[in-house]
Parts: C-alpha cells; structure tokens; sequence
C-alpha cells in the first residue's frame, strides 16, 4: 500500500487475496506495479512467512485502461472485466498490460515491454494482445 500512496493511486476493494486500484494515469499504474514487484522481490521472507517459497512470493498483475460505471465507491462495467482478464493471464511475478494501456504509454519513457502475447477473455469474440512489463528487482 505504501507503492499505491506513492503513486497516486486508490485501493477500490479487496477481492479474495487480490486488490482492485485505480489511478488517474496509466502511467502511474504501471509506475506503482513495477515499484510494487520490486518491493516484494526485495523483501527478505522469513521460514514461517505464510505463503513462503523459494524465491519468496510471486504476485501476477494485470493492468487495463478505460471508462467505467462507479457506484459508491465501486467501479463496475466492461473495462473492469476486462482488466481482471488481463490479470488472470500473467503468471505469477509477472506484469501484464492491455493494448489500451500500451496505446495511452506512448511517448512515456521508462517502460519495457516484452513481446505481446495473443490471448482469449471469456466473453470476449476477438483475441486481444497483452504485453509483459519488464521489471527488474533493485540492486
């Protein structure tokens, strides 16, 4: 959460052991997605650490871009499905972008992308492409 305030983002729910944000940049999600993998590549796991592995732990993330129907304090609507497509692809330790939030990057310098990766949504005719983000841990 300290990546999410550093980023100007907001926590909209807690969904299983998952979280929906929103910001008001593109840029700033995915700024606040690399600064949070970082973080957790950086941290030093302890033997009794719930969900401890080797490595420590591996986080996915999915990241999409859009107009969506807020209601109270939730958002609602396609875009949010889609993005929780585009999270349910990446694997774990894994950044995953939409085309939409590649189309609204361009010309933002600092962010690698890896080859784009052909992928079906459920409910969704029309394959859509996901891009990996590059992320480095710090050091």
């Amino acid at each position: 959460r300290e990546q999410l305030r550093r980023h100007r983002g907001d926590e909209v729910k807690a969904q299983g052991d998952g979280f929906m944000l929103a910001f008001g940049r593109p840029g700033d999600a995915v700024a606040c997605a690399v600064a949070t993998q970082r973080a957790i590549a950086a941290r030093r796991w302890k033997v009794g650490d719930p969900g401890r592995r080797p490595g420590g732990i591996r986080v996915r993330m999915g990241l999409h871009c859009g107009e969506v129907v807020r209601r109270g304090d939730d958002f609602l609507g396609l875009n949010v499905a889609i993005a929780a497509r585009v999270a349910q692809h990446a694997r774990g330790g894994e950044i995953l972008v939409s085309a939409a939030i590649v189309e609204s990057l361009d010309g933002e310098p600092g962010t690698n992308l890896g080859e784009p990766r052909r992928v079906r949504f459920k409910g969704i005719a029309d394959a859509q492409l996901v891009y990996p983000v590059a992320w480095a841990p710090e050091g």
